[in-house]
């Protein structure tokens, strides 16, 4: 792995019963700090998404174990590239994209850890279809997710035993289940986990889980929405935080 920079946390939130430091720093059952700091977060990631796009690198692997958070201002970073790719589409012969999922892969991967990446994959890579950048949009949307619920996305659904992985996952390919879906009917509830975020993020996550990757958003209009969910957008300010922040999901 990677070497940690001094004075950064290795990840955005994990879920509460993994981390103690998380659960001290906004106990379960309390709204997450949407002004601070994970407005700002999702923010700097989008604008930092939007860069790569710009150069013409996807990303493919964005999740919250791949955003760096440096203390104290929990200025955020997108990391570890090694899944990235230059090229936007491949030749018709060249064939799948290298480390592309099975579905059979990506089910056993979610089932030994569903924090996994498949459960941040857009429907055309796990598919094994061709794809762009709007599948990193995709994972945007489940990083946006998995800081809402304090869970990645379809954690508590998979745990509900509603669904197994290999069901879930056909579900994401076919357009059926997205990680905004509402199987339960819970009101505020995400696949059975309960969100708290505001309706403007809400409506982003929505848009980014549009089945056909033409009809999300680019970064660029994410951190737009972004901005203008803040009261004052032009005055964006973070609180220092002295609680040490979660590592990883085991």
């Amino acid at each position: 792995p990677l070497p940690t920079p001094p004075h950064t946390s290795p990840h955005l939130p994990t879920p509460p019963h993994t981390s103690p430091h998380l659960q001290a720093n906004t106990p379960r059952g309390t709204p997450a700090s949407w002004t601070t700091p994970y407005l700002s977060v999702a923010t700097e990631v989008a604008r930092g998404m939007a860069y790569l796009h710009s150069h013409r690198v996807i990303h493919r692997d964005l999740k919250p174990g791949n955003v760096l958070l440096k203390l104290p201002m929990m200025t955020a970073k997108v990391a570890d590239f090694g899944a990235s790719r230059e090229n936007m589409q491949p030749a018709p012969s060249a064939g799948l994209h290298a480390g592309a999922f099975s579905l059979e892969r990506a089910s056993a991967a979610m089932t030994m850890s569903m924090a996994g990446t498949p459960v941040y994959m857009a429907p055309e890579v796990l598919r094994q279809d061709r794809y762009g950048k709007p599948c990193d949009v995709w994972s945007f949307g489940g990083l946006l997710v998995h800081i809402a619920t304090r869970r990645p996305p379809f954690a508590a659904l998979l745990e509900s035993g509603h669904l197994s992985p290999l069901d879930l996952l056909n579900k994401v390919t076919k357009g059926e289940m997205r990680p905004t879906s509402n199987p339960g009917g819970q009101p505020g509830a995400l696949c059975f986990a309960p969100a708290e975020w505001p309706q403007a993020v809400a409506q982003l996550a929505e848009a980014c889980f549009a089945f056909d990757p033409l009809e999300r958003p680019t970064f660029e209009e994410a951190a737009d929405v972004l901005l203008q969910a803040w009261p004052s957008p032009h005055t964006l300010t973070r609180t220092p935080t002295t609680h040490a922040l979660p590592g990883p999901a085991r």
